[in-house]
């Protein structure tokens, strides 16, 4: 058997899920009242504003403050400010509901995730799949197959409040590397803790279709089957106003099996376990600049929201930076899309 590894899956697999990690839960905290209709996942983006300390949170310590420095309103004064607050909700919510943000990873797995019904999809690209050959193989862009993969998700339960499961399909292949369409089903649960942090485990091609047989002389399964890990978020506050440039740094952590072990193990069909990490630097609300070692090569990239009423968001980077593979880096770009919002915005 010739085996080609593609090791890029992962990356779409975060291109699928790019929006179910991270885009609600930023929306919810630039603004409490979005709801979970709106953008992918309810988590990690609510972490990134929740971050500071509350020195008077309780309505008593709220009142006490209130009473001891001016007299309280007159009824009058209170219903102006009732309208002032309706005429406010009705002229803004769109604008708020549908904020996006960028990725915090570029193919790990974070400890967020799509819940509360919550709908995505997602396609990516690579310029070269990995020890295809070809011409120029000394660029990012040459030598080797081209090949896409897509996929699509959702999610249910609640992360906060008990625990979210997302599930997920991604097609390993356009056809450049294996038969179209092709690929796995994925799963994963997971669970905020706080304010800034969320936990989750799952699994990547837990159902496999399209493999071919055994004695094929092409590749014969998806780079991410068998790939089960767990993975920790944190939301780190380096200024207080999240508008502010650099204000957030996400770390993400963990490890796993399958595509997360090295370049050896998979090639000589070994079981093994490696670690990964991620950080993702806010350079701007809508722009993250991004670091990672997937388990086996590093990568590093930037992710940006386009559009500031359009729920997509759009990741290129680049992979094999550490000479792992083949020895070359490679290009790859993702595009995640809620298509909860998308609905929404169709007034569906």
């Amino acid at each position: 058997m010739r085996v080609k590894l593609i090791t890029f899956t992962g990356a779409v697999l975060w291109a699928v899920s790019v929006i179910a990690t991270v885009t609600t839960s930023i929306a919810k905290a630039v603004d409490p009242s979005t709801h979970s209709t709106g953008l992918p996942t309810t988590e990690a983006a609510e972490a990134l504003l929740n971050t500071h300390d509350a020195s008077c949170a309780s309505e008593a310590c709220l009142q006490s403050e209130y009473s001891a420095s001016k007299p309280l309103p007159s009824l009058e004064e209170i219903q102006q400010i009732q309208q002032e607050l309706r005429e406010l909700s009705a002229s803004e919510p769109a604008d708020r509901q549908r904020r996006v943000y960028p990725s915090i990873t570029i193919s790990n797995p974070t400890g967020y995730g799509a819940d509360q019904g919550q709908v995505f999809a997602g396609i990516g690209f690579q310029s070269r799949t990995r020890f295809s050959g070809g011409e120029n193989v000394g660029t990012i862009f040459g030598g080797g197959k081209r090949d896409g993969t897509a996929g699509v998700g959702f999610g249910v339960g609640n992360a906060r409040e008990s625990v979210g499961f997302q599930v997920s399909y991604t097609a390993a292949s356009f056809g450049g590397s294996r038969a179209p369409l092709s690929g796995g089903l994925n799963a994963k649960l997971h669970r905020r803790v706080g304010n800034s942090t969320s936990v989750a485990l799952g699994g990547e091609g837990i159902i496999n279709f399209g493999r071919l047989p055994e004695d094929s002389d092409e590749i014969e399964f998806n780079d991410f089957e068998g790939t089960y890990y767990g993975a920790v978020t944190r939301v780190v506050q380096l200024r207080e106003d999240f508008e502010q440039p650099f204000s957030r740094l996400v770390l993400t952590g963990g490890a796993g099996s399958g595509r997360f072990r090295s370049v050896d193990q998979i090639v000589n069909g070994e079981f093994g376990v490696g670690v990964f990490g991620s950080a993702a630097l806010q350079v701007y609300p809508w722009a993250n600049i991004i670091t990672e070692w997937t388990g086996q090569d590093l990568a590093a990239g930037v992710s940006i929201v386009p559009f500031s009423n359009f729920p997509m968001v759009i990741t290129p980077a680049v992979r094999d930076i550490a000479g792992e593979g083949d020895g070359d880096p490679r290009f790859v770009v993702g595009v995640g899309v809620s298509l909860s919002e998308v609905l929404s915005l169709l007034g569906l």
